[in-house]
């Protein structure tokens, strides 16, 4: 790697770098996750944004609420608000959600039975106050709050410790991308940090796939794949780094995941989503194959012993990950799926630095 031949002294700069950054992240994460900033404001809907469209589906008017005294109904497709096309939460958020009870917002709607556009005026009202009880679900968010920490430490240990390794580097890199996987809402997070948190969630989790192959193609030892074709792990870093520029383009502008979701959605079909998703399966299955590969082949026992706990590591805590992911059809799985469906499925990644520094400190 470029960074063997900047010296220990630069190699530490790079290191710091990313450390201070990640650092930025897992704090601003823990912070937030699972802590939305309190509404001020209340319409009473539920919607989506259905892929392929402009505009936010309405699924659940609430009775008696100010959007069922304007007329909306359930299967209205929410254009504007205020005259902002309503294909983001910002709309929602600016004029809706922090908006101030009392005031009348102009609503643009578009009904199945209609072809002309309708407009509607509610009044918003003061939202309901959050009442929540002390529940094992409770306990378990909490629990997943410190879902980052354990990647961090590794991430900080191998920098620190071989910042001119390329090994220590592939597998920093890779649970960075772990790291960043966690759901962030720009909408939650302080304004100043908003811009920061998609950029760095966007470039490490589309790396992720690139990331997972090239680590196992080369460690613990270098794979048959990789004596084959060394080549193909540049083709999956450059492929996974323009995808990432590309959906940083999409959604940044609008400080929201919903051009992200319009884009890679199994619905749409667009091409840019194929692409995604082929990558992103063809990454991890080449990384996962190459591991087994290394496994199968390899005639050192102390190696096949270091393998062998990172393949059931690996296994055991990716996977039930992965089958939700897939299951999701590109779609958010923490939106998804309900929360006692996703979160063993987090709760099985925190195996993954547990199986890596294992691996390291007994062999």
């Amino acid at each position: 790697m470029v960074l063997t031949s900047w010296g220990r002294a630069g190699a530490l700069a790079v290191a710091g770098l990313l450390i201070a950054l990640t650092a930025v992240y897992v704090g601003t994460w823990m912070y937030y996750a699972g802590r939305p900033a309190p509404a001020t404001a209340r319409l009473g809907i539920e919607y989506e944004f259905p892929p392929g469209t402009s505009s936010a589906l309405i699924t659940v008017v609430d009775a008696r609420s100010p959007a069922a005294a304007a007329g909306l109904r359930p299967g209205d497709h929410l254009l504007a608000i205020e005259g902002e096309p309503a294909a983001s939460e910002r709309p929602f958020e600016q004029s809706i959600r922090f908006g101030q009870p009392g005031t009348a917002v102009r609503l643009t709607l578009r009904r199945h039975d209609q072809d002309e556009p309708i407009e509607a005026t509610a009044v918003l009202a003061q939202p309901p106050p959050a009442v929540r009880t002390f529940d094992p679900q409770m306990i378990t968010e909490n629990v997943l709050r410190l879902y980052p920490l354990g990647f961090f430490a590794v991430v900080v240990v191998l920098l620190l410790q071989r910042p001119q390794d390329r090994n220590a580097w592939l597998v920093s890199l890779l649970f960075v991308g772990f790291i960043a996987a966690a759901p962030l809402d720009p909408e939650v997070a302080h304004p100043a940090l908003r811009t920061f948190g998609m950029t760095f969630k966007i470039v490490f989790y589309t790396l992720v796939p690139a990331f997972f192959f090239y680590l196992f193609a080369v460690f613990p030892v270098r794979s048959p794949i990789d004596r084959r074709w060394p080549w193909l792990k540049r083709p999956f870093l450059a492929l996974g780094s323009a995808l990432a520029a590309l959906l940083l383009a999409r959604a940044v502008p609008e400080g929201s995941w919903a051009p992200i979701e319009r884009t890679v959605s199994l619905q749409a079909l667009t091409p840019v989503g194929t692409l995604l998703m082929a990558y992103a399966v063809a990454g991890i299955v080449l990384g996962a194959t190459s591991l087994a590969w290394s496994y199968a082949s390899t005639g050192d026992a102390d190696v096949r012993r270091r393998i062998g706990v990172i393949v059931w590591g690996t296994a055991v805590s990716v996977t039930p990950f992965l089958v939700l992911q897939t299951i999701a059809g590109g779609r958010d799985v923490f939106s998804t799926f309900p929360f006692w469906a996703w979160a063993p499925a987090v709760l099985c990644l925190f195996l993954l630095p547990i199986a890596f520094v294992y691996a390291v400190v007994k062999y």
